[in-house]
């Protein structure tokens, strides 16, 4: 039988993760496991880090020891201008403009 979970919510010190200051919270889910033969305890992690200033999650970690650890991470953040090219329609197309046409 599985009891309910326990929660606990940490806010953890802001680092820098791949050049991107974050701000991470910690989420820990404590089951235990009763009626088997050691009542094991089971500890469910979550880490979240959010960058405030680009608004995006920079990592993301699941651990759980019946799955094992999952990670996600933004790497090879640019930050300025993107190259104007990657939106110029390429050779052979034309644009055009609607913009104030009416449409009927």
């Amino acid at each position: 039988m599985v009891s309910t979970p326990e929660y606990k919510r940490e806010i953890l010190t802001p680092q820098y993760i791949n050049g991107v200051y974050s701000e991470g919270t910690r989420t820990t889910h404590t089951f235990r496991l009763e009626g088997s033969v050691n009542n094991r305890v089971i500890e469910v992690t979550n880490e979240l880090w959010i960058s405030p200033d680009l608004r995006i999650i920079v990592r993301q970690l699941h651990d759980d020891p019946r799955l094992g650890t999952e990670a996600t991470n933004v790497t090879d953040v640019v930050r300025g201008d993107p190259d104007p090219s990657l939106f110029q329609a390429p050779e052979g197309y034309d644009v055009v403009d609607h913009r104030g046409r009416s449409s009927r």
